[in-house]
């Protein structure tokens, strides 16, 4: 029997075919929205209060109302989720995305700051994080810069840099590519944060050279540290790239992609 796609719509469970935006949603008109990517595998959501945290910190940035079972009922949240990942019968590996977008009204400026919330599950053929057995080979994408503001740190709306970055790298058969920043400094890829390692040092750009604040970048960091690897945020020049010994990728989804051209 065909599975009816489920969604879960400020918090009640609709099907998705019967899920509608109207044209005035402010996610649509102005890009007025913020979203999480988390990666579930067999029923557990991982890094999922660090997700739910940093789209609170974006909807507070970008002054929506956060609604309150992102901050006093999480367990209850998280429990609706993994119904969700049952109804869709999603047992195995899952990309679960929770885009939260200011409610409808006003031009430029809302009627309002009231927010609304949509949380849609995928499959994903992997159920764990794995390394790749073939090298990614990566370039950069020199045609536009990604500015660094208060916004940078979050996934919103404003993906124009991450669309036409992800473009370059498809027409180029490249399996990512690198996003400067403003100063022509390494600031992140289409999808992930950058790490390189030189001289047995690891090395990532800070979170003010304009990345986002990856939730694997964070792991990482932590990990090197627990295990006594020198591990260091420093601004990263293309030249830093050339030279490195090693150089990898990371996101929530993937987990590390080692790139060897």
């Amino acid at each position: 029997m065909k599975i009816r796609e489920t969604l879960i719509h400020n918090g009640v469970f609709i099907i998705a075919e019967k899920f509608i935006l109207g044209r005035e949603n402010r996610a649509f008109r102005y890009g007025d929205m913020v979203f999480e990517t988390i990666f579930a595998s067999k029923g557990q959501l991982h890094f999922f209060h660090q997700h739910i945290a940093r789209l609170v910190f974006a909807m507070k940035t970008l002054e929506m109302e956060v609604p309150g079972q992102f901050i006093a009922d999480i367990s209850g949240l998280v429990t609706n989720i993994k119904a969700l990942l049952t109804r869709n019968r999603l047992y195995m590996g899952a990309r679960i995305r929770i885009t939260a977008y200011r409610s409808s009204g006003g031009f430029y400026t809302p009627s309002s700051c009231l927010s609304e919330y949509l949380i849609e599950v995928f499959p994903l053929e992997n159920t764990g994080y794995q390394l790749n057995t073939t090298g990614y080979s990566t370039g950069i994408y020199k045609l536009h810069n990604k500015q660094i503001t208060n916004f940078s740190s979050f996934k919103s709306g404003n993906s124009t840099i991450f669309t036409l970055a992800g473009l370059y790298a498809k027409k180029n058969k490249l399996d990512d590519c690198i996003i400067l920043n403003q100063e022509g400094n390494i600031a992140e890829t289409v999808a992930s944060n950058v790490f390189i390692v030189k001289e047995k040092v690891v090395y990532t750009p800070p979170i003010s050279d304009g990345c986002v604040a990856g939730i694997m970048r964070f792991q990482i960091i932590r990990l090197a540290k627990e295990n006594n690897i020198p591990v260091k945020e420093k601004t990263l020049k293309v030249e830093d790239l050339l030279t490195s010994q090693e150089l990898f990728f990371t996101n929530s989804i993937t987990g590390i992609r080692w790139v060897v051209a």
